[in-house]
């Protein structure tokens, strides 16, 4: 069953379902998103965050590790230097092209995302807008420790899948830039905080087997918003859908 609905996500968004299966699903990645932020594990150290468990469905956490994406060149295809990460936004153009990518957006656009995210974490999301990036990284990656402070009012990153390797999570540093700690990485967990001038976190370089992949979801002030990298350019969260 688990394949079946992972092979209805990569069908084009137009063709997936009708609207009240469609509506089925969000119910119940809005269900599970509520869950998960309703028993995550919350911390004060070194700045608050929540790690998460189960934030969305398997299926759909399958569904965007699935998604054909290409991912960064590595050496072995004979570049010397190549680029160790890619990013893709999910603008209209890949909610229209592919379900998952419609399901994940119109989850976290939606108002009972907005607010069983303010009931969690006390994060005012309403003029915001959502961009969503699906992050892929392969060996060489490494972050420096950043606190994104000017980029988003709220953040979650979501692991999708990295061949089964269980020590990829993000880490969170002092502010000091000294590490602290690094966060649990199997598909369907993540690290959510609200960037601010203590939130440094990073990723320190290490072994990357296969693709590291993630879904950065991210809660933009619609005054640091760029449009071409949207969901719903037009719409601040919880309307539209």
């Amino acid at each position: 069953m688990g394949l079946v609905v992972q092979l209805m996500h990569l069908q084009p968004s137009s063709a997936f379902a009708t609207a009240d299966e469609a509506s089925a699903e969000r119910l119940a990645c809005q269900a599970a998103l509520a869950r998960s932020l309703g028993v995550a594990r919350t911390s004060a150290f070194p700045y608050p965050h929540w790690l998460l468990a189960e934030i969305l469905p398997l299926d759909l956490v399958w569904s965007l590790a699935a998604l054909p994406f290409a991912p960064p060149p590595t050496a072995l295809l004979g570049c010397a230097r190549p680029p160790t990460g890619r990013v893709t936004f999910f603008t209209p153009r890949e909610t229209e092209a592919f379900a998952a990518c419609r399901l994940v957006a119109e989850t976290f656009q939606s108002a009972a995302a907005v607010a069983s995210i303010g009931r969690a974490t006390g994060t005012r999301l309403g003029d915001c807008r959502l961009r969503l990036a699906l992050t892929q990284e392969v060996d060489g990656h490494q972050s420096p420790p950043h606190t994104r402070q000017h980029e988003a009012r709220f953040t979650l990153t979501v692991a999708l899948d990295a061949g089964g390797q269980r020590n990829l999570g993000p880490d969170v540093y002092f502010e000091g830039g000294d590490w602290a700690a690094q966060a649990p990485w199997t598909p369907g967990r993540a690290l959510a905080f609200a960037p601010s001038a203590r939130s440094w976190h990073g990723f320190e370089p290490r072994m990357i087997r296969e693709v590291r992949k993630s879904l950065v979801v991210d809660y933009v002030p619609a005054t640091r918003a760029t449009a071409a990298e949207l969901a719903f350019p037009d719409l601040p969260v919880g309307r539209g859908v």
